[in-house]
């Protein structure tokens, strides 16, 4: 809705299109506050149209109306945030475990990216940008600075992570991450709080960070817990989110019970990689995006730069399960998927090992754009990258 339209107008011009585009929602308490460049109601209409015709076996989309009225609670297991759109998995073997995309998707679908021409969130989105910030031999490692809260009953008890697992996490991460200079020193504290010990709804998520979150200016806050759905394993927060420094920001981990935290769990490095800018590599597939999408990267383009997870060296794919080869085709093109990067730490495979070049390059640049508050001073320069990155 155009915020220059006399009131009166404005409000007939939006009962109108309601009434005209009722048969196409369901039923909802839901409210959009779209930002700059969102899309008019018109277009969502077309939008949802749009998603549902192109919808594939594993994925429902439901659209939602626009409707005045307070944000309700809306269940982990349903949907994002309140949102136009949210999807319902079909088969539970693809069930979304990292709900970080999910938790922007309503913001990301209400940007006109085909009238921009752009799928960009931000200066370090721009190739020439990325790639000026590429880590090398040269690159002096950049300290990031993060707390970690485990909750706890009131009295202390049923911790959702031990000390052990704390530690053995965050060793991890850094062995992820140190290979493209990036290293993170963390604190950690025990929160005893019964009513944020088990996590259900989004509401809880944001009441438990604004009760608990410090300095999230700062530091990076990760949030230890346990969530149900249990196979909801993390939410991490994109460095473009206006939250992204605020205290609803940071990243939420199901506990070590589900087995998402821990000395053994990799789910937290491909969390904070959302975290300093990364997508899923499978973002411009249908998995995220509808066929005909702006941002959408279809099997064999040369503009992976441009769309998709905005990096070149990380090839179209769908969703990737397993440790091999991708067996589907792109249902909008039905072509098959190709060579994959399976191993990648922005995948859902379960064999996850290494980033890419231009995904530390991105790391880099949104740390520099956005996340300079995190940083401590420069540590001593470590060895240059060793992972090997050909794709498998």
């Amino acid at each position: 809705m155009n915020k220059n339209l006399p009131p009166l107008l404005a409000a007939t011009v939006l009962l109108l299109a309601l009434l005209v585009l009722q048969p196409l929602f369901a039923e909802s308490d839901l409210e959009i506050t779209p930002g700059a460049g969102a899309v008019s109601v018109a277009t969502a209409a077309a939008d949802a149209g749009a998603m549902l015709e192109s919808s594939t076996d594993l994925v429902e989309w439901h659209p939602y109306t626009l409707l005045t009225g307070g944000v309700v609670d809306v269940p982990l297991g349903e949907a994002g945030r309140p949102a136009r759109y949210f999807r319902v998995n079909r088969s539970p073997e693809v069930d979304d475990w990292c709900g970080a995309f999910s938790a922007f998707e309503p913001t990301f679908l209400a940007q006109d990216a085909a009238a921009n021409g752009l799928c960009l969130n931000g200066p370090p989105d721009d190739p020439a940008v990325r790639d000026a910030a590429l880590a090398g031999a040269a690159t002096p490692v950049t300290t990031l600075r993060a707390h970690i809260y485990v909750i706890a009953e009131d009295d202390g008890s049923n911790a959702a992570a031990t000390i052990a697992d704390v530690e053995g996490q965050m060793e991890l991460v850094n062995d992820h991450f140190e290979p493209w200079k990036i290293r993170f020193d963390y604190t950690s504290s025990v929160v005893n709080d019964s009513s944020s010990r088990l996590i259900t709804t989004y509401r809880q998520i944001e009441e438990m960070k604004e009760a608990h979150a410090s300095d999230p200016d700062g530091r990076l806050g990760v949030f230890v817990t346990g969530i149900d759905p249990r196979e909801l394993r993390g939410i991490g927060t994109f460095p473009w989110s206006e939250e992204a420094l605020a205290a609803t920001g940071g990243i939420i981990m199901n506990d070590t019970q589900s087995g998402a935290f821990g000395p053994n769990s990799i789910t937290l490095t491909h969390e904070i990689g959302h975290c300093l800018g990364l997508w899923h590599t499978h973002h411009g597939s249908p998995r995220e995006l509808p066929c005909g999408h702006p941002c959408y990267e279809p099997v064999g383009t040369t503009q992976g730069d441009w769309v998709g997870d905005l990096a070149s060296d990380t090839p179209p794919t769908g969703v990737s399960w397993g440790c091999g080869p991708l067996a589907e085709i792109d249902p909008c093109s039905g072509l098959p998927w190709g060579e994959i990067d399976h191993l990648n730490h922005m995948s859902y495979s379960r064999c996850r090992t290494r980033f890419t070049p231009q995904q530390a390059g991105r790391m880099h640049a949104w740390i520099d754009h956005r996340l300079r508050s995190w940083v401590e001073e420069q540590s001593p320069e470590l060895a240059p990258p060793t992972i090997p990155v050909a794709r498998s």
